[in-house]
């Protein structure tokens, strides 16, 4: 008999690196496996711009902030969110995307109109492969979605949990 934790078997459900959910197919959207609000209406993802928005100027307006969003999925929310942030928001956020399945990282270049997934840029646009390329001190609960946000970075994170290394 082998023991496993229901995190441990989900995980290795949805990433593994032959068989996973999200590795081997990633079928996303209305006509998908299941869909999310941004896939179905642009609503969602203009209120998390006007969240950003006051978030930012709440942070005094910086030089620069962080937008990350961990499992963007099909890149619609960054997508539908992005225009409709004010501009000086637009001009300071630099959007991290933190992805664990190689086929949604490919969606989300298309939608952001990156050439390659894997660190491609346009403008401050960055989508990058979440794995151990990326330093840590922050970590998301499923294998290889850890990114740095540093005390002197602004940081603004569509997700639902953080938790540090320590556990706290």
């Amino acid at each position: 008999m082998i023991l496993l934790c229901q995190a441990r078997f989900m995980r290795e459900c949805l990433t593994h690196p032959e068989l996973g959910y999200y590795v081997s197919r990633a079928d996303i959207g209305a006509h998908g496996d299941f869909t999310t609000s941004p896939e179905q209406t642009p609503v969602f993802s203009r209120l998390l711009a006007k969240w950003c928005d006051w978030s930012y100027e709440a942070m005094g307006s910086p030089e620069y902030f962080r937008l990350i969003e961990l499992g963007p999925g099909t890149g619609k929310n960054i997508s539908n969110l992005l225009p409709a942030l004010s501009p000086a928001t637009r001009k300071a956020a630099h959007v991290h995307l933190v992805e664990i399945s190689p086929l949604l990282r490919d969606r989300q270049a298309a939608a952001l109109g990156v050439t390659a997934a894997a660190h491609a840029e346009k403008n401050d646009l960055v989508v990058r492969a979440p794995s151990e390329e990326i330093p840590a001190s922050y970590t998301q609960p499923y294998r290889g979605g850890t990114v740095e946000v540093s005390a002197n970075d602004y940081p603004l994170e569509m997700s639902s949990q953080w938790t540090n290394e320590a556990g706290a």
